[in-house]
């Protein structure tokens, strides 16, 4: 199984060029996979989730997609508070947390954005008890399975991170990942590109796909090929 990994598009702040680069490279490599790990939106304004559809459905592929705090309403309050994914759901999926189940691989989504946290940073995120659990449960009904979780915020601590973030219940969910033995975990929110080795399980940080705030990093995307006795990996640039 061949998959692209893109995030943190940005769509209302991203390069426009970068976008057509982009979309070629996708199509040239022709995976059998999209996966979208969040922040397909700048401020989660409807002409932003319109334009990220448009763009999308001109990529002939099949996608997996999970939510970004970007993707909720960054500045209009009451609809943050009470309908923080209905564009989201409208334009992208309506599943925030999808599972794909293709042969002999299992991918889970999980939506680590919040509306309300503890710390009142919205741009931080968070792992309930409930997303651990269905961690745990997904190595026992797929024993023999490759694993990839995808969540949009990194639940490992990535080195010389260029923001500071931080993820609640992350300590528990490494626990879990571990436990069920995860092969893959693929994020983004940083836009910066990053691999870590923990025990048994890879953690994969995407680039930024084609925002402006590159934040010292090019624009890319991660390339993987999954066998069934390895995961080989490759970063493009751009």
């Amino acid at each position: 199984m061949r998959i692209i990994h893109l995030s943190d598009i940005h769509f209302g702040a991203a390069n426009e060029n970068t976008l057509e680069i982009l979309r070629d490279k996708i199509i040239k490599s022709a995976p059998d996979l999209l996966i979208i790990s969040g922040d397909i939106t700048q401020n989660g304004y409807q002409n932003e989730f319109i334009a990220a559809e448009k763009y999308f459905a001109s990529i002939p592929i099949k996608k997996f997609f999970v939510p970004g705090n970007h993707d909720m309403p960054q500045w209009e309050v009451f609809r943050r508070i009470t309908q923080p994914y209905k564009l989201y759901k409208r334009h992208i999926n309506q599943d925030l947390e999808p599972i794909l189940i293709d042969n002999d691989v299992v991918i889970i989504g999980l939506n680590t954005a919040r509306v309300i946290l503890p710390d009142n940073n919205w741009a931080n995120g968070a792992i309930s008890k409930s997303q651990i659990n269905k961690i745990l449960q997904i190595r026992k009904t797929h024993a023999k399975s490759k694993i990839i979780l995808v969540a949009h915020h990194p639940i490992n601590r990535v080195l010389d991170a260029p923001i500071k973030y931080k993820v609640f219940g992350a300590k528990a969910a490494l626990l879990a990942i571990r436990q069920a033995k995860i092969d893959l975990v693929l994020s983004g929110h940083l836009h910066k590109p990053a691999a870590q080795k923990i025990h048994d399980t890879l953690f994969i940080t995407a680039p930024s796909a084609a925002s402006y705030r590159a934040r010292g990093c090019k624009n890319g995307f991660m390339e993987f090929e999954i066998t069934p006795k390895a995961i080989k990996i490759n970063e493009v640039d751009f």
